[in-house]
């Protein structure tokens, strides 16, 4: 038997259930199982193996060390990304590692698949979902014409490419849009809490987004609304410098150090 409570929960979100489940599908199709010599996603996949691994915050010893988007502080050699998203990871890693025995020096291509998959993958889809969601706010555009444009969103704009490879940026963006989202509905608290986090993901857009979304809910609430939001705000503040002193320990992440 299915639980009364899912069967409310579909009957009342099937069209946003069915879009992310569909995102989510079409991605996994294309989501890529291979390092770039960039080194972008490899500074990232650096952090998660020496936390793992290593034990250690440094990347000094993983086998993506060779990646050129590091810092060096002390003598020693740390990803240049904010460590959120590696954090993150390395919780997903750590599971995957003890549940099957899956490691980065047997199974690079299965875990970097899955990895992007898990953490990429599912914010666009969940971007994707609240999009169409955001569109049925105007009554006036029709129901395929919302469905279509959200396809095109999903499978047919840059959102597209940066959602099959691990990068922080459309994590980022799905926290953004959700955090607009909430603005626009006048839900003070949750926006501060989306683009805090969005903070962590991604330092200058998050950051670039805090004084507008203030502006947004001040319009729409004046200052009750913003006294939530920065209480939001703060929480968020001091969950980015928590995780940069976990890893560098300086409140800044390690490519703002230097």
């Amino acid at each position: 038997m299915i639980p009364s409570s899912f069967k409310k929960l579909w009957h009342s979100n099937r069209p946003q259930i069915i879009i992310f489940a569909s995102v989510l599908l079409f991605l996994a199709i294309f989501t890529h199982n291979k390092i770039f010599l960039a080194g972008n996603d490899a500074s990232r996949f650096a952090q998660i193996e020496a936390l793992v691994d290593l034990h250690q915050t440094n990347i000094d010893g993983s086998k993506y060390s060779w990646t050129i988007d590091r810092v060096t502080l002390e003598g020693k050699d740390y990803s240049n990304k904010p460590p959120s998203i590696s954090i993150v990871g390395s919780g997903i890693y750590f599971v995957l590692k003890n549940l099957f025995g899956w490691t980065f020096q047997k199974n690079e291509a299965l875990l970097v698949y899955l990895l992007t998959l898990l953490i990429v993958g599912l914010s666009t889809a969940w971007l994707a979902s609240r999009f169409y969601s955001s569109l049925e706010m105007h009554k006036n555009i029709q129901h395929n014409i919302r469905v279509l444009a959200t396809i095109a969103l999903a499978t047919g704009t840059i959102l597209t490419s940066f959602s099959t490879t691990f990068n922080n940026h459309t994590v980022a963006a799905a926290l953004i849009f959700a955090a607009f989202c909430d603005a626009m509905a006048q839900k003070s608290f949750r926006t501060g809490i989306w683009i805090s986090l969005a903070l962590c993901v991604d330092v200058v857009p998050g950051a670039l987004f805090i004084p507008f979304l203030a502006l947004v809910l001040f319009n729409k609430k004046g200052r009750d609304g913003l006294v939530k939001y920065f209480s939001a705000v703060f929480i968020g503040g001091i969950v980015f410098v928590a995780l940069n002193m976990l890893i560098a320990g300086h409140p800044l992440p390690p490519k703002l150090i230097t």
